[in-house]
């Protein structure tokens, strides 16, 4: 008896983890979508890099950078500075999405000593071991006068403790492009998550995607576990990267929607349900509220709770099978 009860309840949470996972997969790819149309993640890199070379305008030395034919190759166009307004993302969707320390640093290198008649470019020694004190020395000179106080000011203590070695005044630029860039990533990611968390919110409660109706229906309904239970196998064996389909992501939203429909569960204000208690809508709201804050964890965290659960109920069954038989005597 306890086997068999602790068998439906793991069957219960595995039922419940595989809509998760099908809740999570629909709002990533609703996600997905968004951010194809809006561009948020080079919207927000350029706002990043605005404030790591303090151009709170675009119209200076950020500017310069993006069309600078190491940076201006990884995307079609020019960066227009009029569509950079201070503290804002910028307007336009053309900007890439990564720029490579390497190239960063390159261009940046070129920008703060451009090249004239006379004198080679700030980048041009880096792979130039025998002129590296020279330019090192005519680099913290140029850093020195750049008209932006945070980048000649932030050069000139990357150039002093290089020891006039350029190769370590560019990984020195590199490494902080990099831990810039980590921090940007921060603002991405929470900036993703709301934007993720808003869309389940829309999509849970447009399809009635109640937690406590569903764990009410698989605690009560055995061949819904069963099924649910058979869809779980089969994702654990497939694995993540074969239920998420490669197609466009309007396409995705739509298979998703699908799976959800075909798991059997109750979901869609149509289907009947008892509305008379009078905790009937702060239940609803609590139910609706953990499936949306569920679908934002995302699909690769559920698969991974699913096939635990899978593992956990694979050592609970064969038990159950082997129960040794009541004595007949």
């Amino acid at each position: 008896m306890v086997l068999s009860s602790g068998l439906t309840m793991v069957d219960v949470a595995i039922g419940l983890v595989v809509v998760y996972v099908v809740m999570s997969l629909l709002c990533s790819s609703a996600n997905e979508g968004l951010e194809t149309f809006l561009r948020n993640r080079s919207r927000q890199l350029e706002f990043g890099i605005r404030e790591i070379l303090g151009d709170p305008t675009g119209t200076g030395i950020t500017q310069a950078l993006y069309n600078h034919p190491l940076i201006s190759g990884l995307f079609q166009g020019k960066y227009n500075a009029a569509h950079a307004k201070p503290g804002k993302l910028y307007a336009q969707k053309n900007l890439p999405s990564y720029i490579p320390s390497a190239n960063f640093a390159m261009a940046l290198l070129d920008i703060i000593l451009p090249a004239t008649a006379t004198q080679a470019s700030g980048a041009a020694a880096v792979l130039v071991p025998g002129q590296q004190p020279a330019a090192a020395q005519a680099l913290r000179q140029s850093a020195i006068n750049f008209p932006v106080t945070a980048v000649g000011h932030s050069l000139t203590v990357l150039i002093d403790a290089s020891a006039n070695d350029m190769q370590k005044v560019r990984a020195g630029i590199e490494k902080w492009f990099d831990s810039s860039m980590d921090r940007i990533s921060g603002w991405y990611k929470r900036r993703t998550q709301i934007a993720l968390f808003v869309i389940a919110v829309i999509f849970v409660g447009a399809l009635n995607v109640d937690t406590v109706r569903i764990v009410d229906r698989l605690l009560t309904d055995p061949s819904l576990r069963n099924s649910l239970v058979s869809t779980a196998q089969e994702y654990a064996r497939n694995g993540a990267a074969q239920t998420a389909d490669s197609q466009a992501w309007t396409q995705q939203v739509k298979a998703n929607e699908d799976r959800l429909e075909h798991l059997g569960i109750p979901v869609g204000w149509n289907q009947p349900e008892d509305r008379s208690g009078n905790w009937y809508w702060l239940i609803k709201f609590a139910g609706l509220l953990a499936t949306a804050l569920a679908a934002t964890m995302g699909a690769p965290f559920w698969f991974d709770v699913l096939n635990r659960f899978v593992v956990i109920r694979s050592t609970i069954k064969p038990q159950e099978k082997s129960q040794p038989e009541g004595s007949k005597d």
